[in-house]
């Protein structure tokens, strides 16, 4: 079983903390060109019921977690916005082949929520901006976040132990990989445990993979409000683009 189909039905009870960059990808498929809008690591479907919702246009949901998408089609038909999402089972990294093939070049492109720190290294990345980049339109965009990596803070968190709801997580580092292990227990720890795994990557890294599969980047900010990116940022916001 994936790890995600197990946190599923408690999902949005563990990180629903994170709203704050439903409004900013919301205004990207407003910006947007005619043409597909695709959500990768769509979850729960927290920001593409949003964009559905909101601006009425149809958006492609990718995800790994058939438990995930279960819960982002209930969400949707409570949204009454079931028509506009197209929920697909799979990898990311093979947009646009088989079951993820779009009708048409992407127009937008999201990953939100640090989602692109659930591949593993530089060439699991950059399988998947191969794809974006492939599956964008000419000026289409490709957007997403991803924490700051602090080592003080990494230090702190290490070995932590914190309740969410129902749920408990516990916090693991492993510097020699650039991975933190999150492991979550439902009800009490020790209970039903599902683990979820990060590979950090840096700002140069992200611009790099961008660079690499021919993106141009457009703006790194510091937070979804679109204020500068600087040393007390916490979050990397990145938006780039395919050029026309």
């Amino acid at each position: 079983m994936d790890a995600y189909d197990g946190l599923a039905p408690n999902y949005d009870a563990w990180a629903g903390y994170m709203e704050d960059d439903i409004p900013f990808y919301v205004s990207l498929a407003h910006e947007a060109a005619p043409g597909p809008v695709v959500e990768l690591a769509v979850g729960t479907g927290r920001v593409t019921v949003a964009i559905a919702a909101e601006t009425g246009r149809t958006v492609v949901g990718v995800d790994m977690s058939a438990g995930m998408l279960e819960v982002a089609r209930a969400k949707a038909r409570a949204a009454g916005v079931e028509a506009l999402v197209d929920l697909r089972l799979g990898d990311m990294r093979a947009l646009g082949t088989g079951s993820l093939a779009l009708d048409a070049p992407a127009s937008l492109i999201v990953c939100p929520f640090r989602s692109l720190l659930h591949l593993r290294g530089w060439e699991e990345k950059a399988e998947l901006f191969r794809a974006v980049a492939a599956t964008l339109a000419p000026g289409g965009r490709f957007a997403w976040n991803a924490f700051v990596f602090d080592p003080h803070a990494a230090a702190s968190a290490d070995g932590y132990a914190s309740r969410h709801g129902d749920l408990w997580e516990y916090v693991e580092h492993a510097p020699a990989d650039n991975r933190i292990d999150l492991t979550v227990y439902a009800g009490a720890p020790g209970v039903e445990p599902r683990t979820v795994q990060l590979w950090w990557a840096t700002r140069s890294e992200f611009e790099g993979l961008a660079r690499g599969a021919g993106l141009e980047i457009e703006a790194v900010y510091g937070w979804f409000d679109r204020s500068p990116y600087d040393d007390r940022s916490t979050e990397m916001v990145f938006i780039a683009s395919k050029p026309a």
